[in-house]
């Protein structure tokens, strides 16, 4: 009868073990430490160029960043609004073109503006950007006020816009970056008050501003009576020579490097207003 036998196979000592072989993904033959080793290496490869790109992309947000926050040369703050207040309520007995018509830099607003600017669909990392931003208003008055034709001028430091009109005269102006557009109505409370009624017709909006003018500027007093927010602006009555010099000084602010050139802007004071 025969006998079953299993024989057992033992590695001799001076023999290697034996290596499992894979294939790779270009179907060469690689054993599995070899693998490891590559997929390692790509995994960190991997990490280390997407850390590269991360870098790099927030250098050049940060750049762009600074680069924008330095051509914003606004000054105007909350913190000074009282001093506006009282120094600009004074009624100069307006009456005539002549008293209105001039130009008009913002040098405060109060405590509310942001909700207001909130209330308008700003967005809330946008604020600073916006309060940052010089505003200079330039207003021709007509000889005979409540007939005549208003010409306004909006000047900031990313924008600029220009609109005429007339007193109980419908028109529309845009708002935003092309958002939409506010439908006016102005008319005189008082020789030096000037009340304009806007509406945002899609969005259900009713915004009152009253400009009450003095001898020094103006204060703009804004009921956004559709969001339950009012706000108050105020404006310094200026002149080119003035603001001309004022951005010469902020030009060579040593902390505002791509502002030291003024010479790419003179058009910005080459203009009829």
């Amino acid at each position: 009868m025969a006998q079953n036998t299993e024989t057992d196979t033992f590695l001799e000592s001076n023999q290697s073990p034996k290596v499992k072989i894979v294939e790779n993904g270009n179907g060469d033959a690689e054993d599995g430490e070899s693998r490891k080793s590559r997929l390692a290496c790509t995994w960190k490869c991997g990490l280390i160029s997407g850390g590269i790109i991360l870098v790099l992309v927030v250098a050049v947000l940060g750049m762009g960043y600074y680069r924008y926050v330095s051509k914003l040369t606004g000054k105007a703050t909350s913190e000074n609004s009282a001093e506006w207040e009282e120094k600009l309520s004074g009624n100069a007995n307006l009456g005539n073109d002549s008293d209105i018509t001039g130009m008009y830099e913002l040098v405060s607003f109060d405590d509310t503006y942001d909700s207001y600017l909130l209330a308008m669909g700003t967005p809330s990392f946008v604020l600073s950007f916006v309060k940052m931003s010089s505003e200079v208003l330039t207003i021709v008055a007509p000889s005979n006020l409540e007939s005549g034709t208003w010409k306004y001028h909006l000047k900031t430091d990313t924008r600029q816009d220009d609109w005429d009109f007339r007193l109980n005269e419908e028109f529309s102006i845009p708002w935003g970056r092309n958002k939409g557009f506010l439908h006016q109505i102005c008319h005189m409370n008082s020789p030096s008050e000037l009340q304009c009624d806007k509406e945002e017709r899609k969005r259900g909006w009713k915004i009152t501003s009253i400009r009450s003018f003095s001898d020094q500027g103006f204060i703009e007093s804004l009921n956004f009576t559709s969001a339950q927010v009012a706000t108050k602006k105020y404006y310094e009555k200026t002149s080119k020579a003035k603001l001309k010099a004022k951005k010469e000084d902020i030009a060579k602010d040593p902390d505002a490097p791509f502002s030291s050139n003024t010479d790419q802007d003179d058009d910005f004071w080459e203009d009829s207003w």
